[in-house]
Order: structure tokens, then C-alpha cells, then sequence
């Protein structure tokens, strides 16, 4: 198993471009440790739809928030050692040619929405008090709609998306689907399901490696938490922080060449809710 939180390893990854090095040997290491590797909507139907025993799972998902050459790379790692995962598109992130090859091969293809976001640029909504759940939510079908009409597809999940505009007002996505069934809204599951939240053992997510050496949240990163068999974990990556641009990785090197290398969060994961 890598020691990834050295700047050695940091460097070695600036230097090569090679982080997806480390995104292989996670799934390896899964593997090795008994875990079944899946998607959102995989694991889903195991926990709702069709319960069954799980003894040790590691859901694959990401969020595509940017274009970039790190989804395929990551799509073409998965399908060499068998598994299978969730990837969200936005809809300024869509990518019919990818998306057709991820169905084809039964990847989960889900819905990356950011409806009050949209709202809030559109300038319908400026506070919080401004919202109505109603007329947001069929914004959310008509957003969903067209994206699959885009995409060709039916999708089955979908996931918010975080922006600064709910920053602003203090107001995520995901209240949409807070206290109805997600069928209402023509979904199967929101990734963000209370159900799914509070089922897991771990929800760690990746960021740029100069941040807790690429890991968004106080405590493990993904190998400690496999290691530690945490039995249920949810392992959320953005394909854009595990393949860099030819810039990102000169700003990443001038930063340590300056003094101001890694530094370290005290964030940790909540489920933002009403």
C-alpha cells in the first residue's frame, strides 16, 4: 500500500501526472480486502430496493464537475479490474461519446443537477425565503428531461451539485427531494438519501492534493479507511483532481518551491439537509 501523505508522493505525482497510480491501487487494495466495489445504484438495491447481507462495500462514485481527460482514464481503470461505478454529469459537463460507452458497458449514469443554483444566477431566487419547493421541483423535471433527452438515456440517480450560488443563500441543491419519495421527481435515488447516508461506515472525498494530500476530510483517507475495514464506504472522486493540466501542475510545484506546499482542513463530511 502507497504512503501517500509524504511530499515525496507529492512530488513524485506533480512531476509525473500520475495520481491515477494511486486510484488504481485503491481499487486493488479493495479488492485484496474482500470488498465488493459498486455504483450508487448498486448499492441501492442491496440496501432498499432488494436487501440483502453486505459485509464489506466501497461505492465508486464521481462527480464529472469539469471536462477533462481523468473520467475516461478512470472509466478505462475500473472496466480492467471488473467494477463498476456512478458518474454525475453536469449538464455544461456532458459528454455524449464517453456517456454511451459508460452505459454500454453497465456504468451508472446519473444526474449532476444544481437546480437552485440556477435559480439563484437566474436572479428568480435571492434569498432563502424566496423559494418555492414546488415550482423548484418542476424546474428539477424539466432540467432532468432535457438532460436525458441530451444523453439518451433514463437515468436512474442523480446527485447535487454544490455551487457558490448556494453558498450564497445558504441552501443546497438537495432540499429538493427532502421528505418525498425520489419516483416523484422521475429518480430512483438521490445519492444524498438519508438512507444511504447514515448506512455507511465512511464518506471520504477526494480534493486538489495540496489539500490534507488530497483528501477533503479530517480523519481517514481511503486506503486507512479500507485498511481499517470500515465495512460500508462511499468514496467520492472528481476526475479533474486525479489528472492535471500542464498549469495545474506548475502552480502546484511553484507553490512548494515557495514555501506554501500542503495544507491542512479540519472540514469533515454532513449531510446537508432542510
Amino acid at each position: 500500500m502507497t504512503d501517500i501523505m509524504t511530499k515525496r508522493h507529492l512530488l513524485n505525482i506533480i512531476f509525473r501526472n500520475n495520481r491515477l497510480e494511486d486510484y488504481k491501487e485503491v481499487i486493488e487494495f479493495a479488492q485484496s480486502k474482500g470488498y465488493y466495489c459498486c455504483s450508487v445504484s448498486d448499492y441501492y438495491d442491496m440496501l432498499i430496493l432488494h436487501p440483502r447481507p453486505m459485509k464489506k462495500v466501497l461505492i465508486l462514485r464521481h462527480d464529472i464537475d469539469y471536462n477533462g481527460t481523468g473520467t475516461r482514464k478512470m472509466y478505462e481503470i475500473e472496466k480492467a479490474h471488473g467494477v463498476k461505478a456512478t458518474y454525475f454529469f453536469r449538464d455544461r459537463t456532458i459528454d455524449k461519446v464517453i456517456i454511451k460507452e459508460l452505459i454500454n458497458d453497465g456504468f451508472d449514469v446519473g444526474y449532476h443537477y444544481e437546480t437552485i443554483a440556477n435559480m439563484v444566477a437566474r436572479g428568480e431566487i435571492k434569498e432563502k425565503s424566496d423559494i418555492d419547493i414546488n415550482k423548484v421541483r418542476q424546474h428539477f423535471l424539466n432540467e432532468l428531461e432535457k438532460f436525458e433527452k441530451i444523453i439518451s438515456y433514463r437515468v436512474k440517480t442523480c446527485a447535487a451539485h454544490g455551487a457558490p450560488e448556494n453558498m450564497k443563500i445558504g441552501v443546497s441543491n438537495n432540499i429538493i427531494f427532502e421528505g418525498i419519495n425520489a419516483k416523484t421527481l422521475n429518480i430512483e435515488v438521490e445519492a444524498y438519501d438519508s438512507r444511504i447516508i447514515n448506512s455507511l461506515n465512511r464518506y471520504i472525498m477526494d480534493c486538489g492534493i495540496m489539500v490534507n494530500y488530497g483528501y477533503a476530510y479530517k480523519g481517514y483517507n481511503i486506503f486507512e479507511a479500507i485498511q481499517h475495514d470500515d465495512n460500508k464506504i462511499c468514496f467520492l472522486t472528481h476526475p479533474n483532481h486525479w489528472d492535471m493540466t500542464p498549469y495545474e501542475r506548475l502552480r502546484k510545484l511553484i507553490r512548494m518551491m515557495i514555501g506554501k506546499g500542503v495544507y491542512h482542513s479540519d472540514r469533515k463530511f454532513k449531510r446537508i439537509a432542510v
